[in-house]
């Protein structure tokens, strides 16, 4: 304990200091518990164009993976790259085909036969 300036503090004072928070009662948070400690499995995708120098890479649920299969309409956002140079991206998925819209207007169609897909396990989350 300091007092001002990094001044030492006197004793009666250092002394009633230490008793104060010897007398308060600090209890230790409680742990975060997360939602759930199992692994999940995700599905990457990833759409490659133009002359395979530019691509772009979403994150979805298998879940959801299998109604973009399915016809079901999906949008998502993300960042492309094309020589070195990055860009937002809307995916919009829909039977089966999939629109990529830039911000700088250009458009690309490709059917979800076209991307890349790997599927990708999280580790599991350690128990509290």
């Amino acid at each position: 304990m300091t007092g001002f300036a990094n001044a030492l503090v006197p004793p009666p004072i250092a002394a009633v200091a230490q008793q104060a928070v010897a007398s308060m009662k600090i209890n230790q948070p409680e742990p975060i518990m997360h939602k759930s400690s199992k692994s999940r499995t995700y599905v990457h995708l990833t759409a490659v164009w133009g002359n395979d120098d530019a691509e772009s890479t979403i994150k979805v649920s298998r879940r959801r993976w299998q109604q973009i299969q399915d016809g079901e309409p999906y949008c998502a956002t993300a960042w492309s790259w094309y020589e070195g140079t990055r860009t937002r991206t809307t995916w919009s998925f829909g039977d089966g085909e999939l629109t990529i819209s830039q911000d700088d207007g250009f458009e690309c169609y490709l059917t979800i036969r076209q991307l890349y897909v790997n599927e990708v396990t999280s580790a599991a989350r350690p128990k509290k």
